[in-house]
């Protein structure tokens, strides 16, 4: 995410502020290697196999272990143990940056992996069923290479802001029909960023438009949430399912800043300590109903609303304790984001063409939650239209295989960033194709 410039703390001999650019703050991913714009907001459409082939529609579904990432009342339809792993790689296609400085480039990096995993057992006479698992949960990662930047210079804009989950997880089957459960993840996150790290420009008729080129590592964090999840079966054809996610705030401690003072003859400054706060997981709440109108065919509608203008509304990052002396001793970069709540509509279907064999698909749309005066080439996370298709083939009693494709509508957007040098309408464009494949072996 980005967020104003760096500022020095009032008292330093120097005043560090760029009013032109935000730098980012962003968070994590555990399970996953990188993440793009490729979700509802920061957020994957989908969860493992199931519910990414039926493009999210899955909180009246949740037949595997991704329901402790989706429904966890879901738990109580595996019969015995349960080990579903799912692995996925994206390609970022026409990902692009194009702005009034003349540039036109398209993200570097293109291939995408993620991958979760998760493992349930149902404890025989009990009506109970408990689990865990690890998701990639979703974010954001781009590179631009060689950028024109307003100050004269070529340099690199790049982020890596993932979010990842291990969740443990339990469900109870109540009665015949009714199912209840609840998930405890645990969020963990980490952010990189490096915001054109070899400019450094001091005006010192105006310290206010000087820029001093960072770059931010290490910082992570972690926080524990609350997923809250119900089915209900009305009849043997339909199903209606409920869900709520508690927001989880995330602040990343323990990075390190890397501030290009050379302009004041400082030199590159190193700061041993920073902190970002205000990063969030959403608030959720979610509803859906699956109805099987003939024995061949299921079909599931997910309804969500997102809180992000609670979750992302204004972040901080601090950073302290340099490594020269004569450098300021405090820099603090505030922003807002002011992200809108979104609303995820998804639509899936399921055929049996027998009783090895199925073939899923969906879509998924949910309105870009970022506004125009926000918008930036490193949180490009304004997908809104989703389509998917997989088959899954069971071998034997045990194994289930399972193979599909996920396509991310091409976005443009175009903006007026006041806050950022590209000058107006400046332009992000995202698309992304993604290829899934799953195991699953049963007890």
């Amino acid at each position: 995410m980005l967020i104003r410039g760096l500022s020095v703390a009032s008292g330093d001999q120097m005043y560090c502020r760029c009013c032109y650019l935000r730098n980012i703050a962003c968070a994590i991913l555990f399970f996953a290697h990188h993440s793009a714009n490729a979700g509802n907001g920061l957020n994957l459409i989908g969860f493992g196999i199931e519910s990414n082939f039926l493009a999210g529609a899955d909180i009246a579904v949740s037949r595997d272990t991704s329901a402790l990432n989706t429904n966890p009342a879901g738990l109580t339809q595996i019969d015995s143990t349960e080990l579903d792993s799912h692995f996925a790689i994206g390609y970022s296609g026409e990902f692009r940056h194009e702005d009034s400085l003349g540039n036109n480039r398209s993200v570097e990096g293109k291939f995408i992996p993620l991958g979760d995993f998760g493992f349930a057992h149902t404890f025989s006479g009990t009506g109970i069923t408990a689990g865990f698992g690890m998701f990639g949960q979703g974010g954001s990662g781009y590179r631009y290479s060689n950028l024109n930047t307003a100050f004269g210079t070529r340099d690199e804009l790049s982020a890596l802001f993932r979010i990842g989950k291990l969740t443990p997880g339990i469900a109870y089957r109540a009665s015949d029909r009714l199912s209840l459960g609840i998930a405890l993840p645990i969020v963990v996150g980490d952010l990189r960023q490096k915001l054109f790290p070899e400019t450094s420009v001091f005006n010192s008729a105006n310290p206010g438009q000087s820029f001093f080129g960072s770059e931010l590592k290490d910082a992570r964090g972690a926080a524990l949430g609350v997923r809250l999840g119900a089915q209900y079966r009305i009849s043997d054809a339909i199903t209606f399912g409920v869900t709520y996610s508690s927001k989880t705030r995330l602040p990343l401690k323990d990075g390190h800043v890397r501030l290009n003072m050379t302009a004041t003859g400082l030199g590159k400054v190193n700061y041993r300590n920073a902190q970002v706060d205000g990063l969030a997981l959403p608030q959720e709440i979610g509803f859906g109903v699956s109805v099987r109108p003939d024995d061949p065919w299921l079909i599931s509608v997910k309804v969500a609303w997102l809180n992000w203008s609670d979750a992302l509304n204004s972040t901080t990052l601090t950073a302290t304790d340099p490594d020269n002396p004569a450098a300021p001793t405090r820099l603090e970069n505030k922003g807002t984001l002011n992200w809108r709540d979104q609303y995820v509509f998804a639509l899936g279907a399921e055929y049996k063409f027998n009783d090895r064999t199925s073939i899923l698909g969906g879509y998924n749309y949910g309105k870009n939650p970022i506004p125009n005066e926000t918008t930036n080439p490193l949180l490009a996370a304004f997908a809104e239209q989703h389509i998917t298709l997989g088959v899954l083939h069971k071998f034997g009693a045990s194994w289930v295989l399972a193979a599909g494709l996920e396509y991310d509508f091409r976005k443009t957007v175009t903006y007026n960033n006041p806050e950022l040098p590209f000058g107006a309408g400046a332009r992000e464009t995202g698309e992304l194709a993604a290829l899934h494949v799953g195991l699953t072996r049963r007890w």
